[in-house]
C-alpha cells in the first residue's frame, strides 16, 4: 500500500535478515524493514545530488604583486553531479543496499553520464566504490568501463564485476568465433566493515591452478558463502563457449571446483555454455544451480566429490504426495543447511 501511485516496480530484492529493496521505474529506490513501512531513500532516487570523487584542489603558489595570473588560478567551471537512473540493487545484513546507478555529470553547460556503484546505509552518506573512468590498478592504460552487481552475503560481503578498457578502446562483443571478443574484467568483493577497501578475487587473462592451457575471460554467475569465498562461473579466452566452475578468495587466489574431473568429462555438469545458471550458495557452502537438459546441480564447498545431478525430481502437494516427475528445473534456491532446494519446474508430460 506505501508503494500505490508510485513508478512500476522493475526490481525487488531481498536480503538473508528479511528487508527489501525495490526500484520503481528506474528513478526511485524504495527499503522495506521486516516490520515497517517502505522508505524511499532520496539518495537513490533521480536528480538527487552526488560527488562521486572527494574534492581535489589544487596546490597555488601565492604570485607576487604585479604579476601576470597564471592558469591555476583562472576560475574553474563548476562541476555538478546527480543520479541520472537507478539500474539495479543487490540488498544486505541491516538494509544496506548496493546500487548500480547512471550518474549524469554537468560541467561547462556540457552533460555526460557514466556508470557508477554506490553503497547505502542508514545514517552514512552514500558512498562512491567505483565509477566509469576511474583507473584499474596494475593496468597502465586501464579505465572502468561497466558493472554488473552480484551478490550479498550474510556476513556483510558484498561482490560486482568491473569491465574496462585498455587504451580507450571499446572491444564490440563478439561470441561468433571460437574465440569471443569483449572487453576485459575484474571480479571485486569489499564488506561493510570497510567498503572503500575493495579487493580482487579474479580478473581476465587469471591462469587457473590445474587446468593446462586456459585462462579466465568473463564473469558470469557469483554467489558468496558466509566466510567470503566466491563461487563462480567464468569462461576461458582460448575456448569462449567453454569455461568451468570456481572457487576463489581475494587477493586472486582461486581454485577450480571438481577442476581433475574437467579433462576426463566426469563432473556433474558440462564445460559447454551454458553450464551454470541460477547459482545460489546458502552461508554455510552447500551450492545448487541449473546446468544443460534442464537439471540441477547439487554439492558442498566443503565435500565437493558429493556433487550430484539431481534428475527428474518427485513433484509433491501440499499433502506430501507425489503428483508427477519434475523437468526443465530452474532458478534453484537452498535453505539454510541446504537440506531443501525450492526451484521452478515443469511437469514431466505437461
Amino acid at each position: 500500500a506505501g508503494l500505490s501511485g508510485q513508478n512500476p516496480l522493475s526490481r525487488v530484492e531481498i536480503s538473508h535478515d528479511g528487508y527489501a529493496a525495490a526500484i520503481l521505474g528506474t528513478k526511485t529506490c524504495v527499503l522495506i524493514p521486516p516490520r515497517g513501512e517502505p522508505r524511499k531513500l532520496r539518495a537513490l532516487s533521480r536528480g538527487a545530488k552526488v560527488k562521486t570523487r572527494p574534492a581535489r584542489r589544487a596546490k597555488i603558489k601565492p604570485r607576487q604583486k604585479d604579476a601576470p595570473a597564471s592558469k591555476e588560478l583562472a576560475p574553474k567551471k563548476k562541476t555538478e553531479e546527480s543520479v541520472h537512473a537507478i539500474l539495479d540493487i543487490k540488498v544486505g545484513p541491516g538494509g544496506a543496499v548496493l546500487a548500480l546507478l547512471d550518474i549524469v555529470t554537468k560541467k561547462g553547460g556540457k552533460s555526460s553520464v557514466r556508470p557508477a556503484v554506490a553503497l547505502w546505509r542508514a545514517g552514512k552518506p552514500l558512498l562512491f566504490l567505483r565509477s566509469g573512468g576511474d583507473d584499474v590498478p596494475d593496468e597502465k592504460t586501464g579505465s572502468a568501463f561497466a558493472f554488473v552487481l552480484k551478490d550479498f552475503a550474510t556476513d556483510g560481503t558484498f561482490a560486482f564485476v568491473e569491465q574496462f578498457t585498455v587504451d580507450d578502446v571499446d572491444v564490440p562483443l563478439s561470441m561468433q568465433d571460437e574465440i569471443f571478443q569483449m572487453n576485459p574484467g575484474r571480479l571485486l568483493v569489499g564488506t561493510l566493515d570497510s567498503p572503500d577497501v575493495l579487493q580482487e578475487v579474479a580478473r581476465t587473462e587469471d591462469a587457473p591452478p590445474g587446468i593446462k592451457d586456459r585462462s579466465l575471460q568473463a564473469f558470469q554467475d557469483a554467489a558468496l558463502a558466509a566466510d567470503g569465498r566466491v563461487i563462480f562461473d567464468a569462461n576461458f579466452r582460448e575456448k569462449g563457449a567453454e569455461g568451468w566452475l570456481f572457487e576463489g578468495r581475494p587477493p586472486r587466489t582461486l581454485m577450480p571446483i571438481l577442476g581433475g574431473r574437467l579433462a576426463g568429462g566426469s563432473a556433474p555438469w558440462s564445460k559447454d555454455a551454458p553450464r551454470v545458471m541460477h547459482l545460489d550458495v546458502e552461508p554455510y557452502g552447500a551450492f545448487a544451480f541449473a546446468s544443460r537438459g534442464g537439471d540441477l546441480i547439487v554439492g558442498s564447498l566443503e565435500r565437493p566429490e558429493t556433487t550430484a545431478r539431481v534428475e527428474r525430481p518427485a513433484l509433491l502437494d501440499e499433502a506430501g504426495k507425489t503428483v508427477g516427475r519434475g523437468e526443465d528445473l530452474s532458478k534453484p534456491r537452498l535453505s539454510l543447511g541446504g537440506d531443501w532446494i525450492v526451484a521452478e519446474a515443469s511437469r514431466e508430460g505437461g
